[in-house]
């Protein structure tokens, strides 16, 4: 979860079967550099909202929304 992602999580195709990891920067946001070693090895970033939340929230509310989607695609 990414604050300048613009694809929404909810277009996330999670396949139940599959691990999924998410990862929530710390206050203040991942740096550019962090950022390229991700997407370098395969992750996506992905938008849960205008609204940058707190990182004790993110994760919360990041691990709901794909556990939502992963329910979805069973």
């Amino acid at each position: 979860m990414y604050e300048d992602a613009t694809t929404p999580v909810a277009t996330l195709h999670v396949d139940p079967d599959r691990p999924v990891i998410v990862i929530i920067g710390p206050e203040g946001g991942i740096a550019p550099d962090e950022l390229e070693l991700f997407e370098g090895v395969g992750a996506v970033t992905l938008s849960m909202g205008p609204t940058i939340l707190r990182t004790s929230t993110a994760g919360a509310v990041a691990v709901t929304q794909v556990r939502l989607l992963a329910e979805v695609g069973r």
